[in-house]
C-alpha cells in the first residue's frame, strides 16, 4: 500500500438498485455495490483497486434530497444519505461500518427526491 505524504485512504462505493430508506441485500440480486479501495495504509496492493460485493447488505436510515417544491434541472440539489454498511467481495474484503455524508449534485431532472439521483 502506498504510505507516501500526501496520498489518503479513498474508498469508493457506488451502490445501485436501492431507492428510499431501509435495509438492501446484496445476495437478493437487484442491488449491486462495487468497491474500489485505493491508498489505504495497512490495506495490501493486491487488495486495492475496483471490486464488485458479492455478500452484505447496505441500511439507509436517511436517504433526503429535501423537500422544497421546484424544478432543480441543472442546479445544485443538496442531498444526505446515512447508515451502515456490511459488505464483502469475492475474495474475502470485507467493508463495514456507520456512513453519514451530506453532499450537492446537480440535479439531472426536476424530481425532489434522493431516488431520481445518480449517487
Amino acid at each position: 500500500a502506498t504510505v507516501e505524504e500526501g496520498f489518503e485512504c479513498r474508498i469508493l462505493l457506488r451502490e445501485q438498485g436501492a431507492c428510499g430508506e431501509g435495509t438492501y441485500l446484496i445476495e437478493d440480486g437487484d442491488t449491486s455495490i462495487a468497491m474500489t479501495i485505493s491508498d489505504c495504509e495497512g490495506v495490501p496492493d493486491a487488495y486495492e483497486g475496483a471490486t464488485p460485493a458479492v455478500e452484505g447488505s447496505v441500511t439507509f436510515d436517511v436517504l433526503d434530497a429535501g423537500d422544497t417544491p421546484g424544478n432543480f434541472t441543472g442546479k445544485p440539489l443538496a442531498t444526505r444519505i446515512a447508515g451502515t454498511i456490511d459488505v464483502a467481495d469475492a475474495t474475502g474484503v470485507v467493508l463495514g461500518g456507520a456512513f453519514d455524508v451530506t453532499y450537492e449534485v446537480i440535479a439531472g431532472d426536476a424530481e425532489e427526491s434522493a431516488c431520481a439521483l445518480d449517487r
